[in-house]
């Protein structure tokens, strides 16, 4: 009798997907809108590098989508000073199906937006608040439209009634420019797709990733301007890198990965000493230390999964001189390697 409940559950589902397949090829393809978008979103003119002068009063709020959108928020914004005082510019970047750039720009210049992508399955919407008390926020947003929309497109595509001359094979596609000599905090959520994120040069007071699904590959050329109050970062499915991190100059880093491959570097001119965590569930992950940096493991935590160090990475002891790196791990059904 269980059986069969399973098995009428089963059928109720593949026929429940069937009509909608058949709804979605009769119906057909929505059609093609490529679309081809720059948005720049200016810095004041009082802003310097590293502190930035105040300008302007109260604040400025400006909204919306395109290039129309941008011009908007130029005019807005006119006088602000963002990353100004002691509070950073906040940016949260959240992008969704795509291929991502995040790039650093030129001293002092503005935020700058390229994006290519098909209007009728995606939308790109961005907002800035300039407020001298706390501190400019920019959030820039790219979203898929709609599932039914995109299951039209998917079994046009299958089937050959989705191959429009206009949208087909073109990449859909988003650059983010971040100014360089401006104090930020930067938000990133990526929820799917692969990503290019060069934080070169940047003034980063803070820095979260959250990687849902796809990969993500993050690098630190050069040490980083100012110091990092924290690096937070969670990914999921995917492979995520993460290059350069003795160039962050932060005191505390926190990674989780689960269900994906990562790699940390923690390569480059440490400035202090850090502390961090690492977390690894139904995951593997590579962690490469310099080897003039000492590695303390205070707190480990394995649960059927498997915890390396190299051999080179003995306890040490308080008498060695160095900088250190104090991590507490954990790892669940997964593998963590410290080199």
């Amino acid at each position: 009798m269980h059986g069969r409940t399973v098995f009428s559950g089963i059928l109720a589902i593949l026929l429940v997907l069937a009509l909608l397949g058949g709804l979605a090829y009769l119906q057909g393809p929505p059609p093609s809108a490529p679309r081809r978008e720059k948005l720049e979103q200016p810095l004041g003119a009082t802003t310097t590098a590293e502190s930035g002068a105040a300008g302007g009063a109260g604040k400025t709020a400006a909204s919306g989508h395109g290039t129309e959108a941008g011009r908007r928020t130029e005019s807005a914004a006119v006088g602000a000073a963002p990353g100004s005082g002691t509070n950073p510019l906040e940016v949260f970047v959240d992008l969704e199906a795509g291929e991502f750039e995040i790039v650093p720009a030129g001293v002092g210049k503005s935020i700058l937006v390229e994006a290519d992508y098909d209007e009728t399955m995606h939308r790109l919407e961005h907002e800035f608040l300039a407020d001298a008390a706390h501190g400019d926020r920019f959030r820039l947003s790219f979203t898929t439209r709609g599932p039914w929309r995109h299951l039209r497109r998917a079994v046009g595509e299958a089937t050959g009634r989705g191959r429009s001359r206009d949208g087909r094979g073109r990449a859909t596609r988003v650059r983010v420019e971040l100014p360089v000599g401006v104090p930020m905090a930067l938000h990133l959520h990526l929820a799917k797709g692969s990503a290019r994120i060069d934080l070169t040069g940047l003034s980063l007071r803070r820095l979260v990733l959250d990687q849902a699904m796809g990969d993500a590959d993050l690098v630190l050329k050069e040490p980083n301007p100012v110091e990092m109050e924290e690096l937070d970062v969670h990914a999921k499915m995917g492979d995520v890198t993460l290059s350069g991190l003795g160039h962050a100059h932060t005191r505390r880093l926190d990674f989780g990965g689960s269900m994906g491959s990562y790699e940390l570097d923690f390569d480059g001119p440490w400035a202090a000493d850090l502390e961090g965590s690492i977390n690894i569930t139904m995951g593997n992950a590579i962690v490469d230390v310099p080897s003039e940096v000492i590695l303390e493991l205070a707190n480990r935590r394995v649960v059927l999964g498997s915890l390396e160090t190299s051999a080179a990475r003995s306890e040490p002891g308080p008498e060695k001189k160095g900088r250190r790196l104090v991590l507490q791990t954990a790892v669940h059904f997964g593998n963590l390697s410290i080199r």
